[in-house]
């Protein structure tokens, strides 16, 4: 298994390097924001990781989408932010209570931020968790069924914690076909 960290504005990082040795062998990067502005620490931590020899997989954007035009913004924002840093994998982050009961309406907005992604070149994925796959996306599993999914679940156990200097993170299961 490979060990892996996603980083957001949350995650303060004194040193990147010491991430590295701890074991980190790659990183996600939280790309927007609820205004769909570069997270405030995306730049520090793309200039971080990469700066330790980390690669980053991907990027992702928790979303409030739950309209196709809040989609499109979106999705736009983070291929204009997260492209120029040679990102190339958008994951979609679905966990938010705006984009919960939206019916079969969720997979117009998948379909908005899978396109956007694919046509700049992107990889797409979904990431989320049982919490929220199991009543708002398994009743479209055939639909969403080549899709990658990032299984958010959070090991309890020690040898899953990072711990480095200015940081402690849970590493997540992923679940995915085609992105690594």
């Amino acid at each position: 298994m490979k060990k892996g960290i996603d980083l957001a504005k949350w995650n303060k990082v004194a040193d990147y390097q010491s991430v590295k040795n701890a074991g980190v062998q790659f990183a996600i990067i939280k790309v927007i924001n609820s205004q769909n502005k570069p997270d405030s620490r995306f730049h520090e931590h793309v200039s971080g990781m990469l700066g330790a020899g980390i690669p980053i997989i991907g990027g992702y954007t928790y979303s409030y989408a739950n309209t196709a035009d809040k989609a499109r913004r979106a999705a736009d924002a983070f291929v204009k932010t997260a492209g120029p840093q040679n990102i190339t994998a958008l994951w979609l982050d679905l966990e938010d209570n705006a984009v919960k009961g939206l019916g079969s309406n969720i997979l117009n907005i998948i379909s908005i931020y899978q396109s956007s992604a694919q046509d700049a070149g992107m990889h797409f994925g979904i990431y989320t968790g049982a919490a929220y796959y199991n009543p708002y996306l398994k009743p479209y599993a055939t639909e969403i069924a080549d899709i990658p999914i990032w299984w958010a679940r959070y090991p309890y156990t020690k040898e899953h914690t990072i711990t480095a200097d200015g940081i402690v993170g849970k590493m997540t299961r992923f679940m995915w076909k085609k992105i690594c």
